[in-house]
């Protein structure tokens, strides 16, 4: 078995659309990436089990950031093809829905 890596960064168009429960999420589009790369995506999350929420400030000299999050497993289904190349087709209960809130405050 061969493993390989691929990160790619792209953006672009895309529909993506997710509820405030974490019930939900979407996302269906393809992007070129700045390397040439035509990556399509169509994914659907849905969320399972109870939402966990978490709290987190961190400060240093001249800034304050409080963090607030929630997250919930999910089933994610869905196909990704990088350059033509189907690399995900199918589903998966390794997922998470979250949402990441920051409140950031610089001192002057």
């Amino acid at each position: 078995m061969r493993l390989h890596l691929i990160n790619i960064r792209a953006s672009g168009p895309a529909e993506f659309s997710f509820s405030p429960s974490l019930q939900t999420a979407s996302v269906n589009g393809t992007v070129t990436s700045d390397d040439g790369h035509t990556v399509a995506v169509d994914m659907t999350w849905e969320g399972t089990g109870p939402i966990e929420s978490t709290s987190n400030t961190t400060t240093f000299p001249g800034f304050v950031g409080h963090f607030t999050g929630k997250q919930r497993d999910a089933v994610a289904t869905g196909t990704v093809v990088v350059d033509g190349e189907t690399l995900v087709d199918g589903s998966t209960t390794n997922a998470e829905l979250e949402t990441l809130e920051d409140n950031n405050v610089r001192i002057t």
